[in-house]
């Protein structure tokens, strides 16, 4: 496994969470809505010939719609790509290097979280686990 598909569970989870907050943000904005109307919109929205509220809580609606399906699918893929990496971090025999690659892959640390992590008490440069972990890659070339 390369250290490109290793981040690929960065990225999407990264994606999961800007489209959560479009959700929450949809969902507060459809209630603000529906608030400031004092709850009397058409239970029928139409497409054409509704009013500017309508219409906008048509299109609230469609957003929250969306969020959710895509948000469904990233997570669903989001937890495939940790089975992967898990698979593979099971075959790595090295286990500081196997711990450093699950720190920044699953848990998402930085170097200088991971750092801090392997430390044991003693002081280790945020470089140590990021050298080691290049390292380790470099000789599976």
């Amino acid at each position: 496994m390369k250290t490109s598909e290793l981040s690929m569970l960065y990225y999407l989870d990264r994606e999961i969470e800007k489209l959560q907050k479009a959700l929450q943000k949809a969902s507060m904005d459809i209630l603000d809505l529906a608030e400031s109307t004092g709850n009397k919109l058409s239970h029928v929205p139409r497409s054409k010939g509704g009013s500017d509220k309508e219409d906008r809580l048509v299109e609230l609606i469609d957003i929250k719609i969306k969020a959710e399906k895509i948000i469904g699918e990233n997570l669903a893929r989001a937890q495939q790509e940790r089975l992967k990496i898990e698979e593979f971090i099971g075959k790595i025999e090295d286990v500081e290097i196997r711990y450093i690659i699950r720190l920044r892959h699953l848990e998402g640390m930085s170097w200088k979280e991971i750092a801090n992590e392997i430390s044991n008490g003693r002081y280790v440069h945020e470089d140590t686990p990021r050298k080691k972990y290049k390292a380790y890659f470099d000789r599976q070339e």
